[in-house]
């Protein structure tokens, strides 16, 4: 036995000395690799990562190549992953004064501009962000030997300057001249030069909406026309689980009983995440556009609430908001029982949260990029206080607010906006009846009926358009719509005409009376 342990002995020390040297020589080849690299960088994503996070429309004209060798598909796809990453890090490294990123995608003097402007920005207490929207790129030379590639840029970008008590924020629509140089397998631009550039205004299409608006009313044939709506989720999948459970749903039974109350549409919500975040499900716009046929049969209009449930307002992923943006909008569009956009429900309830300016400036950024994308229909933005409504009333065409407050409070209100060129929106509006003995603002469905009989008389004295919160009690509420505590979440489940067991309440006769013109309370 000892000498097995005697013969034993050198062959383990042998192997020991032989994993070593393998470790070093591995830790080596890391070492020479990364040689020169920051920490930061070696985490950095490549470029066709970066896209997870950064998303600009793109559109490559291929046809307008003027000179040099045919363009090979590799190539282009290799050109606009490390062109949209070159533009990603230019506005990173003006954060701060460093070249993180820039590295791979801009050749040495290029980099040692940009950092240098970084720097200066820096001393001068000057923070400046930015990120571009679309380009549109056209080859114009391509070498033979593929290592030089010239191209021209027709960009929408969004600039934010802030100097100590100076905020400056604007969109820049220009053309740049590129050349890029293949160097180390990326394609990195040397030389981008900004030329004089006015884009040519694209031709609407001769489509008129049989609903206009004139002297702040919606018209119709040359009459004033009132909007009813209902914000709706069938019964028992609300939110969410109303598309995860969408086939299950009769959406054609509710929308006839929603008619036959004397509503004429209805508000629904595309969650942003449940819609594929950037990446829009062909599914979900699929059972959209079938959710709207069934409006459509009805003779239902719809207002589509757009981005429920977001809190992506940082500048650096806007693009990510206008991709979800335009794979809704350019499927929804055309749809005839389309009446209106709802841009966020509540954005002004994520003020606290995700910044002021953060959001406003994001609301007017998705405002005019939806207009690019649907010049024909209303636009509006679901406020969450009377107070807010008249924000961002330049981008918008209607203006849209909720209300649980006091009915007196209402008439105040409408009555000091009597002048305003544009219609008014009540767009949420109602009470609850819950009454558990333990809830210390318990109300009965005496107390929902009397108090929706208050709001819809003022209503009904001003004129304005409306939406009613909601069809049905809902016989569960998600956690993530109104949390999990039960003084909270019960409330919500009991704001409806119809309880949980189908029978009528209380508040459903007098919606009836009001919206079909009989005897009103």
């Amino acid at each position: 036995m000892q000498r097995k342990i005697f013969y034993m002995f050198p062959a383990l020390i042998s192997a020991v000395l032989v994993l070593t040297g393998l470790l070093y020589g591995y830790s080596q080849v890391i070492v020479f690799f990364k040689t020169g690299a920051e920490s930061a960088e070696m985490m950095l994503p490549d470029s066709d990562k970066v896209r997870l996070q950064y998303r600009p429309q793109l559109e490559w004209v291929s046809s307008h190549q003027t000179r040099g060798r045919t363009l090979e598909k590799a190539t282009i796809e290799k050109v606009l992953d490390d062109y949209v990453a070159a533009s990603f890090y230019l506005f990173e490294n003006n954060k701060a004064d460093r070249s993180i990123g820039l590295k791979d995608y801009y050749t040495k003097d290029t980099r040692a501009k940009l950092v240098q402007f970084a720097s200066l920005a820096e001393k001068e207490d000057h923070q400046y962000e930015g990120t571009t929207i679309s380009h549109r790129l056209t080859p114009r030379f391509y070498s033979a030997d593929g290592t030089l590639m010239v191209l021209s840029d027709e960009q929408i970008s969004y600039h934010r300057s802030e100097r100590p008590g100076e905020v400056y924020h604007y969109y820049d629509t220009s053309r740049y001249e590129v050349m890029l140089l293949l160097e180390d397998n990326y394609w990195r631009i040397r030389h981008k030069v900004r030329q004089s550039y006015r884009p040519s205004a694209a031709p609407l299409a001769d489509k008129e909406s049989a609903i206009q608006i004139k002297s702040g009313q919606f018209m119709e044939g040359g009459q004033p026309f009132t909007l009813k709506a209902m914000n709706y989720y069938p019964q028992d999948h609300p939110w969410n689980e109303m598309w995860q459970n969408f086939d299950a749903i009769d959406f054609s039974g509710d929308f006839k009983l929603i008619r036959s109350l004397g509503f004429n549409a209805i508000r629904i919500f595309v969650q942003y995440d449940e819609f594929g975040a950037d990446q829009v499900s062909k599914e979900r716009t699929a059972q959209l556009q079938q959710l709207l046929d069934e409006a459509a049969a009805a003779e239902l209009k719809v207002i589509v609430t757009l981005f429920d449930f977001f809190l992506g307002y940082d500048l650096n992923t806007w693009t990510l908001s206008d991709q979800h943006l335009r794979g809704v909008v350019d499927v929804m569009k055309d749809h005839p029982a389309l009446f209106a956009w709802d841009l966020k429900n509540e954005p002004d309830l994520d003020f606290e949260q995700s910044g002021e300016l953060e959001v406003m400036e994001w609301l007017r950024f998705i405002a005019l990029r939806l207009k690019t994308y649907d010049p024909h229909h209303f636009l509006t933005i679901g406020w969450s206080q009377p107070e807010h409504a008249a924000r961002l009333a330049s981008v918008i065409d209607f203006r849209s607010f909720h209300f649980y407050r006091d009915p007196q409070e209402l008439a105040t209100f409408l009555t000091s906006q009597s002048a305003t060129a544009q219609p008014l929106f009540v767009g949420e509006m109602g009470t609850h009846s819950f009454n558990g003995w333990w809830f210390p603002f318990r109300k009965s469905q005496s107390d929902q009926q009397e108090y929706v009989a208050d709001l819809m008389s003022v209503i009904n004295q001003h004129e304005v358009s409306y939406g009613f919160w909601t069809l049905y009690d809902f016989r569960n509420v998600p956690s993530n719509v109104a949390g999990s505590v039960p003084w909270r979440r019960n409330p919500q489940k009991h704001f409806g005409l119809i309880d949980s067991k189908g029978r009528q309440k209380q508040v459903y006769r007098t919606i009836l009376q009001f919206n079909c013109d009989e005897e009103k309370y």
